[in-house]
């Protein structure tokens, strides 16, 4: 339907349905993620249908508010991470270099977390295996 626009009824679609949450979107994607997202979803809705690309526009919502609300989180782990990694190289555990090592912290740090949750659990099911 071009009678008044030089664009699809998909493409209109798309524009639409990010210009409502533009704005947030923005933010966490930047221009060329808008424009990206906007191609992904005219071309859901012409190969899909406008379900599909009502559905991918939620799910991502979904996902930016989902990190939004973590990104707090996120900072603070990083700032741990730091300490960890610095824990790494100035205790002289290991000679680590600079991003890699910050990564390894950090994927340290919830492996310990994982290791305690597991050993709690596997307590728990050995006392309920021993009643």
């Amino acid at each position: 339907m071009r009678l008044l626009s030089k664009n699809t009824a998909e493409e209109d679609l798309a524009k639409n349905l990010i210009k409502n949450h533009e704005n947030e979107i923005k933010k966490v994607l930047g221009k060329t993620g808008v424009k990206s997202l906007e191609n992904t979803l005219t071309e859901i809705a012409e190969t899909e249908g406008i379900e599909a690309c009502h559905n991918c526009m939620n799910y991502t919502l979904g996902r930016i508010n989902y990190y939004k609300n973590k990104q707090q989180e996120y900072s603070i782990e990083s700032k741990l991470a730091d300490k960890v990694y610095d824990a790494y190289v100035t205790d002289g555990i290991s000679r680590i270099d600079k991003v890699n090592g910050r990564f390894m912290a950090a994927q340290n740090m919830k492996l310990d977390m994982i290791i305690e949750q597991n050993n709690k659990i596997i307590n728990l099911l050995e006392q309920i295996a021993n009643k």
